[in-house]
């Protein structure tokens, strides 16, 4: 593998290297299809935003409205086979603890796991493009803070 990364996430420990400049180009623009516009209702709905840089902006505090129009467009976006075969092909090539993985076995009942992994990828992959972007961090964390918003006042 080129250009490893390695992190431990819940406990194991995954080590990933580049894609070939094709597959990084190809993913990129299938995420960018996905998530491109809700990030910018995000971003845009940030609380105080103005004269903020970009990082700024997703690191503070986010609007409910914005969070839940940014949801609405990320629904709409997504279809149950392309989620399926980005998520494979996102996480494809991953060792956990010294191993190659199976897909369904390593992240059966483990949703999250499979986002966490998931993110680290692609912060591999995009490193110099993206920097060190502990905003999407911050997407994540905001994410789930409105889901369990959400569960509890169901």
């Amino acid at each position: 593998m080129r250009n490893t990364s390695t992190e431990t996430i819940d406990g194991q420990k995954y080590l990933v290297g580049h894609w070939h400049v094709d597959k990084q180009l190809e993913v990129m623009t299938r995420l960018i299809k996905i998530l491109g516009e809700p990030l910018a209702m995000l971003i845009m709905g940030s609380e105080s935003s103005k004269g903020q840089s970009l990082k700024d902006k997703l690191d503070g505090e986010m609007n409910m409205d914005a969070i839940a129009q940014a949801f609405k467009g990320l629904a709409l976006r997504l279809n149950e086979e392309e989620v399926k075969t980005l998520f494979k092909d996102v996480t494809h090539g991953v060792k956990c603890d010294g191993k190659d993985i199976d897909f369904n076995t390593q992240f059966m009942g483990r949703i999250g796991h499979l986002f966490k992994v998931s993110l680290f990828c692609i912060k591999h992959q995009y490193q110099d493009f993206l920097g060190d972007v502990p905003a999407l961090g911050g997407i994540s964390g905001t994410a789930r803070a409105a889901t369990t918003t959400q569960a509890a006042s169901v």
